[in-house]
């Protein structure tokens, strides 16, 4: 697992369409921002490890940040307690970075860090107009009651093993099928009410049709 990353913003246009869901001048100024009820539009990413959810996230928020949007791009990864933590991390997401964020508000969550395998700095993610979530567990019931869209990322699993460990090195080894052990308690994306696009990650179109999916999520929330 890597526990750094960062997500890009900008504003869209004054005047343009999308400018009804809170995106003008004002977005990045710390205002209450997002679709009717002034929060943000939140969309989530999910699939398990190695389905290639954090590389589909990356290309939106760079898609969408040329659109115009004032994105904020966070990954579940970042908070996850430790190997073991996966449910306690979809938990966390859940209660300090989802329901805020719905309400308007600005999530503080713990980090953990990964290289000690202890809690790491607090970090912030800001009520963007559009935030992406991403990570194994983002599109659970329990988020999914919060998130505005969800998409499903799915891959055979000889597949996501070689991604993973080509991206961490032999330091995930050991722990592949702990983890693996700990996504089979999660509900299939087939048993998840609300999943909007479910992608297979083999398809060479998958991420257009992810920011499709996207660019139609905010058009939507546009016209509220």
């Amino acid at each position: 697992m890597n526990p750094v990353h960062d997500g890009g913003r900008a504003v869209f246009a004054a005047g343009s369409p999308e400018a009804g869901l809170g995106l003008g001048a004002g977005a990045g100024s710390g205002a209450k921002l997002g679709p009717g009820a002034g929060r943000p539009l939140l969309l989530g990413i999910d699939g398990r490890s190695g389905a290639g959810k954090t590389s589909i996230a990356a290309r939106l928020s760079e898609a969408l940040t040329t659109d115009g949007a004032d994105v904020e791009l966070f990954h579940l990864e970042d908070l996850y307690p430790g190997w073991q933590g996966l449910a306690a991390g979809v938990e966390a997401y859940v209660r300090d970075v989802l329901t805020p964020l719905r309400a308007g508000d600005t999530a503080r969550w713990r980090t953990w860090d990964w290289t000690t395998d202890s809690p790491g700095a607090e970090r912030v993610t800001r009520p963007a107009a559009v935030v992406l979530c991403e990570g194994v567990g983002a599109g659970v019931p329990a988020a999914r009651g919060l998130l505005d869209a969800c998409l499903t990322i799915e891959a055979p699993s000889e597949l996501r093993k070689e991604r993973a460990l080509a991206r961490d090195g032999e330091t995930y080894r050991p722990f592949w099928d702990v983890w693996a052990a700990q996504e089979e308690t999660l509900p299939a994306a087939a048993d998840r009410p609300g999943v909007d696009l479910t992608l297979d990650a083999r398809d060479p179109a998958a991420a257009e049709r992810a920011l499709s999916w996207a660019r139609t999520a905010i058009a939507t929330a546009a016209r509220r």
